[in-house]
């Protein structure tokens, strides 16, 4: 008695002894979700089912909609996805199309259910027929803009007979990835369009106007693979129309219009002699300084070549101030110049030299003049061995559009020190293109018509990071027109988007081959 006795203590001892921790998770699992077998097999031939099954290794996650999940040939109607624990059934809901090989591409859409590691372009391919086809075409989407690629879009074909492209689900399609390239595979040979739709609203049909597009016209002869042509992208936009009206500033208001136009009119029913209009450098934007306005509305009228192309009513906002204005005063230094530069807040119609004085300790320094921007900015500039001037204006010294006077100024410029670049272009061809300067905040800048020299000058630059972009102006009109889709208009080839940098007093010249 006395034994069992002890033998239970010991045991009872030892197992309280005994430290209880949770199993170990192991390692963090980061593999994909494995195929373990469908029914029928991937790349079967001679499908005459319904319904396709596919068994994972492990539990997943299906995402099935947003057009996650490709099929090509395109479906009139969309099969039904069930998932249910490690299967996927798909349910096709219409007969399918003899002799055809069909693609599904699950993308990113499958991944497993606890770490959620995607199994990344998983395809099941099957044919109706005998066999699967082979053929494929590839290639590049590119912005027809600066020749940048883009991700995500629609890459389509459709027979050479079909005459609603884009305006109906294709027959093949893919997606670009993220340099812009696509791969059309599993093809019968056959002739084809090809076209690229940016699809936003995922129904695979071009029916908004914010969808981009690109068309190749010349019939894809599908015998072997092919390596295609690029296809250049492009906001296919038919008619010039204002896409917001803006009062951000008393007495001025600015119109966006959706393209560059050509011979713009516009009609103001309220319109003042004194009043002005300018342009945009892009001739995407309309300026409209007014004087005041007593009426409660005022309605715009936006004529090209005299046919009206829209129209605009608003309430202007007017400022009833009687004060003299301020102006910004600003110096620099470009080729060994001392340059002043005055910013004004409205455009200016008179100016009264003989109120601005520009000294050198106590001697009165002679200077020259030249209006910009629309009569919003005045530059001087005078020669001085000095890197310390005082201007002097005058009360009155400039007078506003809408006849407010300036206010009187007395400052010591000291910031002389800064010197400016020239870029220099060198080009290899001359006839009919057009050289576009922009900043690094893309904003066009300068514009040089490459018509009868070969070496362009950009002058008095500032350091900072700078875009060159040359397009071939192939109707002579002075701006870059994107494609027209309806009457087969390809968009204006860009042939350079290249970035250039510029320092302090360093002209850049580079050589550019034009081909």
């Amino acid at each position: 008695m006395k034994k069992i006795i002890s033998s239970l203590l010991l045991s009872i001892l030892l197992f309280s002894c005994a430290e209880i921790v949770a199993p170990s998770g192991g390692e963090k699992d980061t593999q994909p979700p494995k195929v373990k077998k469908s029914s029928p097999e991937n790349y079967t031939t001679n499908f005459k089912s319904n319904k396709i099954e596919i068994k994972f290794d492990e539990f997943i996650k299906l995402n099935s909609g947003g057009g996650s999940i490709l099929i090509s040939p395109s479906l009139e109607k969309k099969p039904k996805f069930e998932l249910i624990g490690k299967k996927v059934i798909i349910i096709f809901k219409e007969e399918l199309l003899k002799e055809t090989t069909y693609i599904i591409n699950f993308g990113s859409s499958i991944k497993d259910n606890n770490e959620g590691n995607i199994l990344k372009d998983y395809k099941f391919i099957f044919s109706t027929g005998s066999f699967i086809d082979s053929l494929k075409i590839e290639g590049k989407v590119l912005n027809a803009f600066n020749k940048e690629a883009v991700d995500n879009v629609l890459v389509a074909l459709y027979k050479k007979d079909e005459d609603s492209v884009l305006y109906k689900k294709p027959l093949y399609f893919t997606k670009t990835n993220k340099d812009g390239q696509y791969l059309l595979e599993n093809l019968k040979s056959n002739l084809y369009q090809i076209v690229a739709l940016e699809d936003k609203n995922l129904n695979y049909i071009f029916d908004q106007e914010n969808e981009r597009i690109a068309f190749q016209e010349k019939i894809i002869t599908l015998e072997e693979n092919t390596l295609n042509a690029p296809l250049f992208l492009y906001q296919n936009i038919k008619e010039t129309k204002i896409t917001e009206q803006t009062n951000k500033e008393l007495n001025h208001t600015i119109f966006n219009f959706n393209k560059s136009f050509l011979n713009l009119e516009i009609d103001v029913d309220t319109y003042n002699e004194n009043d002005l209009l300018y342009y945009s450098l892009d001739k995407k934007q309309l300026h409209y300084w007014y004087l005041n306005k007593n009426k409660e509305k005022t309605s715009f009228y936006i004529k090209t070549n005299k046919q009206k192309i829209d129209s605009f009513t608003t309430k202007l906002t007017n400022n009833n101030i009687k004060t003299p204005f301020l102006y910004k005063v600003s110096s620099q230094k470009i080729n060994n110049k001392n340059k002043i530069t005055i910013d004004f807040p409205f455009p200016i119609i008179d100016f009264n030299e003989e109120n601005i004085s520009i000294l050198n300790n106590t001697i009165q320094l002679k200077y020259n003049f030249k209006w910009s921007n629309n009569n919003l900015t005045l530059n001087l500039s005078t020669y001085s061995l000095y890197d310390s001037l005082i201007i002097n204006i005058n009360e009155a010294c400039f007078t506003s559009f809408h006849n407010l006077n300036s206010k009187s100024l007395i400052d010591t410029l000291t910031q002389f020190n800064g010197e400016i670049s020239n870029l220099i272009i060198n080009t290899s061809h001359y006839k009919d293109f057009i050289i576009e300067l922009y900043n690094n905040e893309n904003k066009l800048i300068a514009i040089q018509n490459v018509s009868r020299e070969t070496k362009i000058y950009f002058n008095n630059l500032k350091q900072g990071n700078y875009y060159i972009r040359i397009y071939k102006d192939l109707n002579k009109d002075g701006i870059w027109n994107s494609g027209l889709f309806h009457i087969k208009q390809q968009p204006e080839k860009t042939l350079i988007y290249q970035s250039i940098e510029l320092k302090d007093n360093w002209d850049k010249e580079i050589d550019i081959v034009i081909q």
